[in-house]
């Protein structure tokens, strides 16, 4: 049963789907493309207010306020 694992198969589907960009990553770069920079970097800061946010609720066991407001 262990013989039939294709160990480098699995090693480059992993490092495919590390190196591949997300979805915030994307939508950042479609949006400069399309506005402009300053669209961009708007965008790229409510990003990272959006994550700080959450992080920083989690943090302090907070994540409740997450559920109640966003959900």
């Amino acid at each position: 049963m262990l013989l039939d694992i294709n160990l480098p198969l699995i090693l480059i589907a992993a490092f495919v789907a590390g190196a591949s960009p997300g979805p915030a990553t994307l939508a950042i770069a479609g949006t400069s493309m399309a506005s402009g920079r300053t669209s961009g970097l708007v965008l790229a800061s409510g990003i990272t207010t959006g994550y700080l946010c959450r992080r920083n609720s989690k943090l302090f066991r907070l994540s409740w306020v997450c559920r109640f407001v966003f959900f």
